[in-house]
């Protein structure tokens, strides 16, 4: 098998799982198109082009190549007190209209207790090795074949009001916690109370292009699951930027974890929404 054959049928593979249809799918496109040729004839490109443009922008002359990791990506929120992880919280992370956005989370984070233990132990060791102190340590990450592949980590709770759905997932006062570990305070005797949330998430809604929104209806079989809602553009309002602005934040709980995956990985699709 030739290197220029291995690396066609990895793009195929890899684009039809990003996909989610399958590499015969997208080959029969590309025919169908006339495309093939074309992109199989691009490997020489691929291969050098990105080599030689890294040695160029490099003062030093020195590059480093890591590997493209495809999976699902997952994000983990741990608060550490004394060196070790007190409490944490996992989640899915879906980019639906925005592949380079994150859209809507939900927890807790598929396959998390084949992993956490491996989480764990990164953040602990991470802990040790740079001499943190306490407070809140996430992780994001990308899974294959069972497997975390770390792709960043931070020292800031996330966003979308992510620390409301932590506390009522886990039972842990993580406002109190963030900001008592900030005025220096001792955090070590702060208990875990009893989760209110078995499972849950939030959901950006988008809109289909720029203008005015003139309306938006959230089908009946999530609705029944929504405890919030935060408007980012009221009836009437302006989008100007679709690919990033959110009409509304939709804050979901669930009793069944699988009609949850189910209905959230459907639902910018389902929502209606009038615009001007």
């Amino acid at each position: 098998m030739s290197k220029e054959f291995r690396f066609f049928t990895y793009l195929l593979e890899s684009y039809a799982q990003y996909k989610g249809t399958t590499a015969a799918e997208v080959l029969r496109i590309l025919d169908e198109k006339k495309l093939t040729d074309f992109v199989y004839n691009m490997y020489e490109i691929y291969h050098t082009e990105a080599i030689e443009n890294a040695y160029n922008k490099s003062r030093d002359k020195k590059i480093i190549v890591e590997p493209y990791i495809i999976g699902k990506q997952q994000s983990f929120t741990a608060f550490v007190i004394d060196r070790k992880v007190k409490v944490y919280t996992s989640n899915n992370c879906l980019s639906i209209v925005n592949p380079y956005l994150i859209q809507a989370e939900t927890l807790p984070a598929e396959g998390i207790d084949q992993i956490k233990g491996q989480l764990i132990s990164i953040i602990e060791s991470i802990v040790e090795d740079l001499d943190l102190k306490d407070g809140i340590l996430c992780l994001q990450y990308i899974v294959r074949d069972g497997q975390p592949y770390i792709i960043e980590m931070m020292r800031r709770c996330f966003g979308n009001q992510f620390l409301t759905l932590s506390e009522m997932f886990t039972g842990f006062p993580w406002h109190e916690a963030y900001i008592r570990n900030a005025l220096g305070e001792s955090i070590s005797d702060i208990p875990i109370g009893e989760p209110e949330l078995k499972y849950c998430g939030h959901f950006g809604v988008f809109a289909p292009r720029n203008g005015k929104v003139v309306s938006y209806k959230i089908p009946e079989d999530v609705e029944s699951h929504v405890f919030k809602r935060i408007e980012m553009v009221q009836p009437g309002g302006t989008i100007d930027d679709y690919m990033n602005q959110r009409i509304v934040y939709l804050y979901y709980k669930y009793d069944n974890y699988e009609e949850m995956l189910s209905a959230i990985a459907t639902l910018q699709d389902r929502i209606e929404i009038e615009m001007e």
